[in-house]
């Protein structure tokens, strides 16, 4: 009987030790005016030229994020069952703030036995929105992939990739005619106006846009933000052609 037990623990031990699954090749899909041009992280087997970590983007008056792209292999019974890109925004010297999660939908299988594409290119993250002063930024991505046999990162060793931008162009000085005053209290924002408001759009400080509303001759709105989470956002304002931003805490 101890003879079957040993042999039925060697059996699936050896099965237990043959799964395998991982990541051969991460990209971030990033737009900064001209269209998707896709930025290696740590593993390229691809040898792609153009590199996330490290990269200077220098002075951007635009830049989506539209996803991420991983290559993934599996054998021995190991299974791959998700992939994400993670990433943050912050200005460069801050505390940074929590990642938010793009999921990777299965793509394909590729040529070779057990390799899978795993990718979103139509993600649409305007990481520029929710950036009110001029200054530097950081740009932070990790990669993750979800097996049978646990999970497995691109995140260099937990520092993760990094890239920096420059925003210089932000000024509100030609909008001497447009000055609204806004006051969040009690999970509502409350915004006054000198001017007809035309648009109202809030964005968290990842990028996110969490409100967006078209307005006819209205002066003084009222946004019930009850459902959304405590924390710092950016609010646009439109009116006759004038956008002014803002920062306020909910």
């Amino acid at each position: 009987m101890i003879k079957k037990l040993l042999t039925l623990f060697i059996i699936f031990s050896n099965l237990s030790l043959a799964q395998n699954a991982g990541i051969f090749q991460t990209y971030a899909i990033l737009d900064s005016g001209s269209g998707n041009t896709y930025y290696a992280g740590g593993f390229n087997a691809d040898g792609a030229p153009n590199v996330f970590n490290g990269q200077n983007f220098g002075v951007l008056t635009t830049l989506t994020l539209n996803g991420g792209e991983i290559k993934t292999f599996k054998n021995g019974g190991g299974d791959v069952t998700g992939a994400e890109i993670n990433y943050r925004v912050y200005s460069q010297g801050d505390t940074p703030g929590a990642f938010t999660t793009i999921n990777l939908p299965f793509g394909a299988n590729l040529p070779s036995p057990g390799d899978q594409r795993w990718e979103e290119t139509s993600a649409n993250i305007d990481l520029l929105q929710s950036i009110s002063t001029n200054g530097t930024y950081v740009v932070e991505v990790f990669w993750k992939i979800s097996t049978n046999i646990g999970d497995i990162f691109d995140s260099n060793s937990g520092a993760n990739y990094s890239a920096t931008f420059e925003v210089t162009t932000l000024s509100n000085s030609s909008n001497a005619d447009f000055n609204p005053s806004i006051n969040a209290y009690n999970s509502s924002l409350n915004v006054n106006s000198n001017q007809d408001i035309s648009s109202i759009e809030i964005y968290d400080l990842l990028g996110k846009k969490v409100y967006a509303k078209t307005y006819d001759n209205s002066k003084n709105v009222s946004i019930n933000l009850e459902s959304k989470k405590k924390g710092i956002y950016i609010v646009k304002l439109t009116s006759k052609g004038q956008t002014i931003t803002k920062k306020f805490i909910l």
